[in-house]
């Protein structure tokens, strides 16, 4: 399904995260950024391409550009739920380059789907989620 697409992104990008821990957590971040920045766009299929990162404080976001999915389905309770559900998989999972990576955006990670130049939707998701 194209939801899980979406996650086997955030694995993918959190594996480059390799930083080492005694760095300071803003040259962490600029390093997990940069380095993003130098491979995007990423196209997935013809429906998703990742085309922005960046950080907010120490939150990361990822901008989504979507293709040939009509709005109402892009704005479903069904897709939010699939997407954060996956997403969510994902980040409380105890690999170690995630852990890492909730270290150095301690504020959580953001998920912004764009279509036409227009947000969309948000999915903002924290370690405090985890426990839930």
């Amino acid at each position: 399904m194209k939801y899980k697409k979406i996650s086997a992104l955030l694995v993918w990008s959190l594996a480059l995260f390799g930083c080492d821990s005694g760095s300071y957590k803003e040259k962490n971040q600029r390093i997990v950024i940069d380095s993003m920045k130098k491979k995007l766009p990423i196209v997935y299929d013809e429906n998703f391409a990742l085309v922005d990162v960046s950080k907010d404080n120490d939150q990361f976001i990822y901008k989504y550009e979507i293709k040939n999915i009509e709005e109402v389905e892009l704005t479903s309770p069904e897709f939010e739920q699939s997407s954060r559900t996956g997403i969510l998989e994902l980040y409380c999972s105890d690999n170690k380059d995630i852990a890492h990576f909730k270290e150095i955006f301690m504020d959580g990670i953001r998920y912004d789907y764009y279509l036409n130049n227009k947000k969309m939707l948000s999915i903002i998701v924290k370690s405090t989620d985890c426990t839930r």
